[in-house]
């Protein structure tokens, strides 16, 4: 009897200091602002100004929700300005449109004169300090500095979602200046077009997440006619721990005087998944390597890395230009193992290579690529292999059932040219035309009659298994009655919504498949399920 009085004596205790504290815990203030708001209550009746609100929410000690009203916030003579110089603030902020309304009801207007927000809570201490932007268009930013439209430095996760940069200039990062520290920046939805980065990198965005523990998501973006002097037209990326770049659209950005005119991205060292997947790549120009992409790879080997389901078409040098790559650039300076497959190549312009070039600079380097579609009307060279030496000290690059017309690899001054059945030894590859569907209204999609369908390969090669995805660019089921399609896109339309083991029927093993995906928890649990050796269990591997 005495053992239950006193578990009920401290269970007592505890729901009282639970619902004593729980109120402090989640002690949260709302703002709403308006145009021409002018009182400090800040609430729907009596709205206060973007200034006033960020002021208030940057010394109360409380998490803070901005919402604004309809109708277009000029900036003046300075930026609207969030910074922590107490260093009390470790709290998230969250600037959104007030919920009904759409981006393009709620601007912010540096009207070419100002910085249009600039959001500053970088303390080492402040990881709590996230921010949240969302549904709001920031247009006419400029700044010799970074960031013309938004700057945003915090120490916390940063969501920036469903919002427009348009026509923004800064030194770097014309439309967005990010950086993160150890947390998690995640850009979706976003409209980014006429923005530049007058001196540096990035004129959409220049986006950093910095520290082992850094992750940066770009997913679902447009990135249209943007300008870098540096690199990155569209984008430049930079993450020491996981990057994920997917479902992007990058049309007739460009970099002046570097490389990447669409992007540019950087995995580092400690990089733990780079993942480059169903992006499209459209008119975009550099003045030196990658018109598409310029990627630099400076990851170790535990770093998984893998570019498909993308389509780079008709990009190409600034004014001619001698480029090299195209399409695409990648240059291995570390030992990640990487792997280009099922991508598609097709009418893009480089001295070196006309879709893609390999600069592969480190002994324990490994590229496979495989299943893709290098193809442009014409005599040319699809693909340039550059490494320092044929003494050992260079890495491999494997070709592996691809399209492709010839391979020019080079050691020092030692030039090979590689036929189409003679990469390395390959095999599996051919030099067809795919027969797209209309390539001059940019579907790539596989005709038919092409030649690509069923070409491709899911086996394990003798150097790497295949890491084949289980979607195509569509989205649709990859790997069907146990072959796959060259080329970004599966021919055909084989996806069941609700076949989630992908076998073809739906039934109770679908159920129990779903249920386990949604215990996938962490980055590297869903990397394996969506990207990794898939061979249904038919296949023969």
């Amino acid at each position: 009897m005495y053992f239950w009085k006193r578990l009920r004596l401290v269970f007592g205790i505890a729901f009282f200091w639970f619902f004593l504290l729980a109120p402090l815990n989640a002690m949260s203030q709302v703002f709403y602002v308006s145009p021409d708001g002018s009182e400090n209550t800040c609430s729907t009746s009596n709205p206060c100004s973007l200034q006033t609100a960020l002021n208030l929410s940057s010394s109360n000690g409380q998490e803070d929700t901005i919402y604004l009203m309809a109708g277009t916030y000029v900036t003046g003579s300075n930026p609207f300005t969030y910074s922590d110089d107490n260093h009390s603030e470790n709290f998230p902020l969250s600037i959104e449109a007030q919920p009904g309304l759409s981006n393009e009801q709620v601007v912010l207007d540096g009207e070419s004169s100002t910085q249009v927000l600039y959001v500053l809570n970088s303390w080492y201490d402040h990881d709590a300090a996230d921010f949240t932007l969302k549904s709001i268009t920031i247009r006419n930013g400029r700044t010799s500095s970074q960031g013309g439209g938004l700057y945003v430095w915090v120490n916390g996760d940063i969501k920036i979602t469903d919002c427009i940069f348009d026509g923004n200039t800064g030194a770097s990062g014309g439309g967005i200046y990010l950086v993160t520290s150890n947390h998690r920046a995640y850009v979706f939805s976003c409209d980014f077009r006429n923005n530049t980065a007058s001196d540096g990198e990035g004129g959409g965005i220049l986006a950093s997440a910095l520290g082992p523990a850094g992750e940066l998501f770009v997913q679902e973006n447009l990135f249209t006619d943007n300008t870098s002097k540096s690199n990155g037209g569209g984008a430049s990326l930079i993450a020491d721990g996981t990057l994920f770049v997917e479902r992007n659209h990058f049309t007739n950005n460009k970099s002046t005087s570097q490389s990447g005119g669409a992007l540019f991205v950087a995995p580092q060292t400690t990089c733990k998944t780079f993942l480059l997947n169903a992006n499209t790549f459209f008119h975009n120009s550099s003045h030196y390597y990658g018109a598409g992409t310029y990627c630099m790879e400076n990851a170790l080997q535990n770093c998984k890395v893998i570019i498909c389901n993308n389509i780079w078409a008709e990009n190409t040098g600034i004014n001619g230009a001698n480029i090299g790559g195209g399409g695409l650039y990648y240059s291995a300076t570390q030992s990640a193992q990487t792997h280009i497959i099922n991508n598609t190549f097709a009418n893009n312009y480089g001295t070196w290579g006309e879709e893609l070039y390999l600069a592969i600079m480190n002994s324990d380097t490994s590229v496979t690529v495989s299943n893709n579609i290098f193809w442009k009307n014409g005599e040319y060279y699809s693909i340039y292999i550059w490494s320092p030496d044929n003494n050992g000290k260079s890495g491999s690059a494997y070709g592996y059932y691809n399209d492709y017309a010839h391979v020019i690899r080079q050691y020092d001054s030692t030039i090979f040219r590689y036929d189409t059945a003679a990469w390395d030894g390959s095999d599996g590859n051919l030099y067809v035309n795919p027969a797209f569907v209309d390539a001059s209204n940019k579907n790539y999609r596989l005709s038919d009659t092409s030649p690509c369908i069923d070409s491709g390969t899911i086996s394990e090669s003798t150097v790497s298994m295949i890491m084949e995805p289980l979607r195509d660019a569509d989205g649709k089921k990859r790997v069907i009655q146990c072959v796959v399609d060259m080329g970004a896109y599966e021919h055909g339309d084989y996806w069941h919504i609700g076949d989630y083991n992908d076998d073809g029927d739906i039934d109770g093993e679908d159920l129990a498949t779903f249920a386990k995906s949604i215990y996938v928890t962490t980055l590297t649990d869903k990397f394996a399920v969506e990207y990794g050796h898939h061979y249904p269990p038919s296949c023969p591997h």
